[in-house]
């Protein structure tokens, strides 16, 4: 088993047969589920849209999807809550740096991570449907600095995902992220292209 997931606190509709999902991240399930991914040293993806304090549901998801609620509850103390109720569960936040909600920003990320030593982050080089200046690339594709500032702190701490099924969707994500990589400097590149990713979910091979 390489991991458990990806599993979701909150999960936005994009269209009307993509589903609405959310689960307090402090309830017991995942409790549960970090007891048992800390006995088989196996990491968590954990899909959670960020949200810092209650707020009214973006329009762009109001109108793309019926599924979507009026707002959208506040969910980040309950993460640091499950984050710090075993240290020895590996979380690992999928989709950092698309942002979906206006709220996932480097300042927030950096908290995390400093504050939660298991915490580790998935990066997403896609705009975001909200094409805030918070996602971690801007329109043409280029990396913003703040969040290059942020891995280059944390570069054991970042691993990268492409988002996608096996579909002709998958190869324009590739390119997405060989891009993503070209643009870092060279030994962050390997790190979180190969090294970490091989750590974390302890794959077989080297880079």
């Amino acid at each position: 088993m390489v991991a458990f997931g990806e599993v979701t606190a909150l999960h936005v509709s994009y269209e009307p047969r993509h589903s609405f999902e959310e689960t307090p991240a402090n309830g017991g399930l995942f409790k549960r589920l970090a007891d048992l991914a800390a006995s088989r040293d196996v990491p968590i993806d954990f899909h959670m849209d960020a949200v810092e304090q209650t707020m009214a549901t973006p329009e762009f998801f109001l109108k793309a999807s019926g599924n979507n609620p009026p707002r959208l509850q506040a969910n980040i103390a309950a993460f640091e809550e499950l984050l710090a109720y075993n240290r020895n569960a590996r979380i690992v936040w999928a989709h950092v740096g698309r942002d979906t909600t206006g709220a996932m920003t480097p300042t927030l990320v950096r908290r995390l991570l400093q504050a939660h030593s298991n915490l580790y982050i998935q990066i997403a080089p896609q705009l975001g449907p909200l094409g805030t200046s918070n996602s971690i690339v801007d329109d043409l594709g280029v990396v913003r600095p703040d969040w290059t500032i942020l891995l280059l702190e944390f570069p054991d701490r970042a691993v990268l995902g492409s988002d996608t099924f096996h579909t002709g969707e998958r190869e324009r994500a590739m390119e997405d992220c060989q891009r993503f990589l070209q643009q870092l400097p060279s030994d962050l590149a390997r790190k979180i292209g190969c090294e970490n990713p091989g750590r974390i979910y302890k794959l077989g091979g080297g880079c």
